[in-house]
């Protein structure tokens, strides 16, 4: 096996994802207009799950073209082997974010009152150490990559 052949160039896609949980989180979506708090909740939980996915995914990788993070190993067992277990709340809430962002489902409802709430804290908190281990563990030129300027993507 190798690292996938365009890791290099999608590195700062997947680095916006994660500067995007980080900085939302810390905005504390939970207050203000209504509007403005629910599109940094959603913004925030798209970017979340991109990221969980990226990190946890590859068994789930739906399209050919999706980015798992075992593409930048050249042995993937080494990430598989050594990443952190995916944390409770993210685990036990996977089903829901699922079903809750980017379609609409009719299972939406069942998520409704006082168990719609997210813990956006909890989840950038157990997205943390696996996303930092990613970066732990590749070599220095692969980890490069990742350091692209702040703000959105762009050539």
């Amino acid at each position: 096996m190798s690292v996938h052949p365009k890791a290099q160039g999608i590195a700062t896609y997947v680095q916006y994802e994660w500067r995007m949980v980080k900085a939302i989180a810390e905005k504390s979506p939970y207050t203000g207009e209504w509007v403005i708090k629910y599109a940094l909740i959603d913004s925030f939980l798209m970017h979340a799950r991109a990221i969980k996915d990226f990190l946890y995914g590859e068994d789930k990788a739906k399209f050919p073209d999706d980015v798992v993070a075992v593409h930048f190993f050249v042995d993937s067992s080494v990430w598989l082997r050594s990443r952190p277990p995916m944390g409770d709340y993210l685990r036990d809430n996977d089903k829901r974010l699922n079903k809750m962002i980017a379609h609409i489902s009719y299972e939406r409802p069942q998520w409704r009152g006082k168990s719609k709430g997210w813990q956006i804290g909890t989840i950038r908190a157990q997205l943390e150490p696996a996303w930092n281990a990613f970066h732990e563990m590749l070599p220095a030129d692969r980890r490069a990559w990742f350091h692209a300027p702040r703000g959105p993507v762009s050539k």
